[in-house]
């Protein structure tokens, strides 16, 4: 739960604001919701809201409350160096600056007569005012501010590992409390205008409340002052973000170097997130550049010593996940000079092979290599670290292994966790898929090592893998029910290749593959001896080739093999 208090002071101080408007918002809804029951449970409760609420240190608590949230969040808006941001802080902060436009009528109309002009601002006044002079506008600004609150309270919460577990409960709260708000606020209003449709009772209604009649253009006044003071604010906030913009385009620029990535040459000023999003670079970052989650973090690989230090909220958050020195958080850090930076963690990527073709729900059998992929002791690795955390590790692994398949013209045909299956020779035929295979698990070896350097402040011991390969006969075609079906395959091939990767534990190697792809592939296996071994779910004992590391195997190829597959040439078949 240490996340949840991870980030800035001031950071720290809206959240806390934020908080106590919620709660406050939260209790109008279930006052107004009670008119569903009757006016009178309305009166009931609010008059215990209202002896909380108005009171000295209530009316002090929300009154900084409000304007520090504000204060805050029109701080940290005119510090910003782009609006190139994800669509939830852009709705965040359209519905943000929004709010004010219709809160402070409303406090007018409320606390301010009540504390200049003696207004008894009962629920029944207020809900009659609201339901004859405005009720789609206070209906639309209390959604807005639960809206509002439950997007920053998600974007918050989901940090914590239980949050996915109270989730669905705090989403059926999030609909029915606005549902019965609104409910409430027609039901109470039709109620009370029914009661004073008489002008006599309408009259008694209005002396017994003060209705401030002889004060309207005061209020009104009051209400154009606070419409004319926060559109100055959103002005000036305008003024000054166009104002940096200039100055930035006149200032020199310098050149920041994406490991892996783009070149850009950026402004000095903007944090490296910021530069990452204002130029288009993929960057991760799932806290929304609070100093919280760490998904944003980068290995400084040059102009490390030109950097500020770490600020309180950034040394926290690097010390929860014991990161080295030269890391640091890409949404904290202002580049100054030169510098070239790795991103760690990096947004999963598409693969774009096609793995469709002209194969339909008519299956094929094709002769295919079969590659299956595992990551060892992936439990190990997960434990202590944020969900996220290991999901973007686990996609910088894949993009590097992907690529690797990919080089070597194979596609990969499902994810397992921390493991893959990858398929080789749809194109080429089985002898040169079988070699494919064979030079993709060398890429496969190459790439983990490279990946294990570029993590190795992250991970703290290099990556160890598992490789199982096989080649035969495999059913290849769409399976799966409408919408969810994929091309896949299916076969004895798949099975065996499984198990020979689960042989690399023990006794510990890298790779094992079947005899079969070495004959078909005409590898020249002098030097590697053959091993028998019994797989489980196949009736006769196997040879094999175990490789303690694939790299180190020398691929010298016949030009033609002596294996010949069970079917050379693709077979239609029809589906089962």
């Amino acid at each position: 739960m240490h996340v949840l208090v991870r980030g800035g002071w001031q950071q720290r101080l809206r959240l806390g604001a934020g908080l106590i408007l919620f709660a406050f918002a939260a209790l109008h809804f279930i006052n107004t919701g009670l008119g569903l029951v009757s006016l009178s449970a309305v009166e009931t409760f609010d008059a215990w809201r209202t002896s909380v609420t108005r009171s000295l240190p209530g009316t002090c608590v929300l009154g900084a409350a409000l304007f520090v949230h504000i204060g805050l969040a029109v701080y940290k808006l005119v510090g910003r160096s782009t609006l190139r941001l994800p669509r939830w802080e852009l709705f965040q902060i359209a519905t943000g600056l929004a709010i004010p436009l219709l809160l402070f009528p409303h406090i007018v109309n409320t606390r301010v007569s009540a504390t200049l002009f003696g207004v008894h601002d009962t629920y029944p006044y207020e809900l009659l005012r609201l339901w004859q002079d405005s009720p789609l506008s206070q209906s639309f600004l209390l959604l807005l501010v639960w809206i509002h609150g439950c997007v920053g309270l998600h974007f918050w919460l989901r940090l914590t590992p239980s949050y996915r577990t109270f989730a669905p409960i705090l989403l059926v709260l999030a609909t029915l409390v606005p549902a019965a708000g609104i409910a409430g606020f027609a039901a109470g209003g039709a109620e009370v205008v029914s009661a004073n449709t008489s002008p006599q009772a309408f009259a008694a209604f209005k002396a017994s409340v003060n209705w401030p009649s002889d004060h309207v253009d005061a209020l009104q006044r009051y209400r154009e002052w606070t419409w004319y003071g926060y559109g100055t604010l959103l002005g000036l906030v305008v003024v000054i973000l166009l104002t940096r913009t200039f100055l930035q385009s006149r200032h020199p620029r310098i050149p920041i170097a994406y490991v892996g990535g783009p070149q850009v040459t950026a402004p000095v000023g903007p944090t490296l997130l910021e530069v990452s999003r204002a130029y288009g670079v993929p960057h991760a970052c799932v806290c929304g550049g609070r100093a919280r989650c760490s998904t944003c973090r980068v290995q400084v690989v040059e102009g490390l010593e030109t950097l500020a230090p770490p600020s309180p909220a950034e040394r926290d958050t690097l010390a929860s996940i014991k990161a080295s020195p030269d890391t640091r958080l890409a949404c904290q850090i202002r580049v100054v000079n030169r510098a070239s930076v790795l991103r760690i963690v990096t947004p999963g990527r598409v693969n774009g092979v096609d793995r469709g073709g002209a194969v339909g729900r008519q299956g094929e059998e094709r002769t295919l290599a079969v590659l299956f992929f595992d990551l060892r002791g992936f439990t190990r690795m997960s434990n202590g670290r944020l969900p996220y955390d290991v999901v973007f590790i686990l996609n910088h692994l894949f993009a590097a292994v992907g690529d690797a398949i990919e080089a070597e013209g194979g596609w990969i045909d499902k994810y397992m966790g921390d493991g893959l299956m990858a398929l080789f020779g749809r194109e080429t035929g089985p002898h040169v898929g079988s070699q494919q295979a064979l030079r993709a698990c060398r890429r496969i070896d190459e790439a983990v090592e490279r990946v294990s350097g570029e993590l190795k402040s992250e991970l703290g011991e290099p990556l160890a893998i598992g490789m199982g390969l096989h080649v035969g006969p495999l059913v290849l075609g769409e399976i799966g029910h409408r919408e969810s079906a994929r091309i896949t395959v299916i076969g004895d091939a798949v099975n065996t290749a499984s198990r020979l990767e689960a042989l690399t534990k023990s006794p510990a190697c890298q790779l094992i593959f079947s005899s079969a792809v070495a004959e078909l592939s005409g590898l020249d296996v002098t030097g590697l001896a053959p091993e028998r071994v019994e797989v489980r779910g196949v009736r006769e004992p196997i040879s094999i080739y175990r490789i303690r590391s694939a790299r180190d195997l020398d691929l010298k190829f016949a030009r033609k093999s002596t294996f010949q597959p069970a079917h050379p040439e693709p077979v239609s078949i029809n589906p089962l």
